[in-house]
């Protein structure tokens, strides 16, 4: 697959739980958590950390996963941005410096799928181990349903 540099903020993120919304008084839709951080990415050079909630990149209110990724690229490399951080229920201001990166040429998804566009997926997948690696997750996530089954006396 042809590989193209994109400009990269180094974080996977989701859409805040309501319940941890209305826990820190956030609008409901407002702000992302950083579900990981990409060790050598900018974000990670400049201290943003797991379980952050983004509520702002420079003046735009996050609130979307694609979003952000959009935002991130219409910036060139080299660019100094601000997030605005909740972390620890204390609201503070980060700047990280982008960088490129290269990543798989994908082509576009249909309405509704989401993508992790700055997680780094590298070559995960690109060998034979990977399906027999999600057969075994499939297989444990299995008996585990099966464990919680029974413990509540369940029948699946």
């Amino acid at each position: 697959m042809p590989k193209v540099p994109v400009t990269f903020l180094g974080v996977d993120q989701s859409e805040v739980p309501s319940v941890v919304s209305e826990q820190l008084g956030l609008a409901k839709g407002f702000g992302l958590v950083v579900d990981y951080v990409v060790p050598d990415g900018p974000a990670a050079a400049a201290g943003v950390q797991q379980n952050d909630i983004l509520k702002m990149l420079n003046d735009q209110i996050l609130t979307e996963p694609d979003q952000l990724a959009k935002l991130v690229r219409s910036y060139s490399e080299g660019t100094n941005v601000t997030l605005t951080v909740l972390r620890k229920g204390q609201e503070q201001k980060i700047t990280v410096k982008l960088t490129k990166r290269e990543v798989p040429q994908r082509h576009e998804f249909g309405p509704g799928r989401h993508r992790h566009e700055d997680f780094p997926f590298g070559d995960f997948g690109m060998n034979g181990d990977f399906k027999e690696q999600m057969e075994n997750l499939k297989e444990q996530l299995g008996a585990q349903k099966g464990m919680i089954h029974d413990a509540r006396g369940e029948s699946s």
